[in-house]
């Protein structure tokens, strides 16, 4: 019995086994091997894997989502997306950022022309969601904004798109307030295995009570990053297998639902606080029986000094 090659395999085989393939290395290993790969990978799988971009306003990527929208059939392999608004003003000038951006630009023609063509946020918002529904494989995205805050239609995204396992949401900069309720269905399993969160504008109820609804519906997380305000409105909610815990600035003076948090965690192995919580001097024995590693200041470390932990 004769064997068949990989090359020899029909062509829509072979895209498929390629869409499977998440990280460019292995993608560019692929194509060194023949003439045959390198006209398949390159460009049509290597720039579509990971979009790492960096903007100073929300608009200046609308070109890049008109292309992923014109191209499904490559906008679908990319599995992660991370995204940042740099807001450059005389009042918050943020050191600029380390990674250089990535995304395709092979295939793309008259880029120069299609970014000078600046719309609203919500436009864009509305751009980049129709793209992002294309990316079915998508596996970890990061959003952070500082003009426009997220909608009613980006949180249904996140709540609907099934294959997103690693979330991260920053509102850093806090230039926009929500005024008006949002309305969104929360799924009945969410699929986030980490999530952080982050900034001033979780703390109004009128984003926040939505994101509860979702939190709610998150029995498979075990990564958690959060404010410990936001953590102090989650009453009632129970990650069943939340293995790591990172709590960020500020923090209430008043510990007692933290405590409740971590009670109702006894799953956790591994434990941030911020340095400047001091003021936790009493924890019940045996709260976190699964303790391993802590963070925390030395006051915390003496109130949980009967746990089981690694510093």
């Amino acid at each position: 019995m004769s064997s068949t090659t990989l090359s020899e395999l029909p062509a829509e085989i072979i895209e498929a086994i390629l869409s499977e393939i998440s990280h460019p290395y292995d993608l560019v290993q692929l194509a060194c091997a023949s003439s045959l790969f390198r006209n398949l990978v390159i460009p049509r799988h290597t720039e579509y894997r990971i979009l790492w971009l960096r903007a100073t306003s929300s608009s200046q990527f609308d070109f890049l989502w008109t292309h992923l929208l014109q191209r499904p059939n490559l906008t679908r392999n990319i599995w992660k997306v991370d995204m940042t608004e740099e807001l450059t003003t005389n009042r918050l000038t943020p050191a600029p950022s380390k990674k250089v951006p990535l995304y395709p630009k092979t295939l793309i023609v008259d880029e120069k022309l299609d970014n000078s063509q600046n719309g609203s946020c919500r436009n864009t918002e509305a751009l980049m969601l129709s793209a992002l529904r294309l990316m079915v494989n998508l596996n970890s995205f990061t959003w952070r904004w500082a003009t426009c805050p997220p909608s009613p239609d980006f949180l249904q995204f996140m709540f609907d798109i099934p294959s997103v396992q690693h979330v991260r949401l920053f509102s850093p900069y806090s230039i926009h307030t929500i005024t008006e309720e949002i309305s969104v269905n929360p799924p009945n399993d969410s699929p986030v295995l980490s999530l952080r969160i982050e900034g001033k504008q979780w703390t109004s109820s009128l984003l926040f009570n939505p994101v509860l609804s979702w939190f709610r519906t998150m029995t498979s997380l075990q990564t958690l990053k959060i404010c410990s305000r936001l953590l102090h409105q989650c009453d009632g909610v129970h990650f069943p297998v939340l293995r790591d815990l990172v709590l960020f600035m500020p923090f209430d003076q008043d510990p007692t639902r933290t405590i409740s948090f971590l009670a109702r965690h006894n799953t956790i192995e591994a434990l941030k606080f911020p340095s400047s919580c001091k003021n936790i001097s009493t924890v019940p024995s045996g709260i976190l029986p699964n303790l391993k590693k802590l963070r925390c200041h030395f006051s915390l470390l003496q109130a949980m000094s009967k746990a089981d932990i690694e510093v």
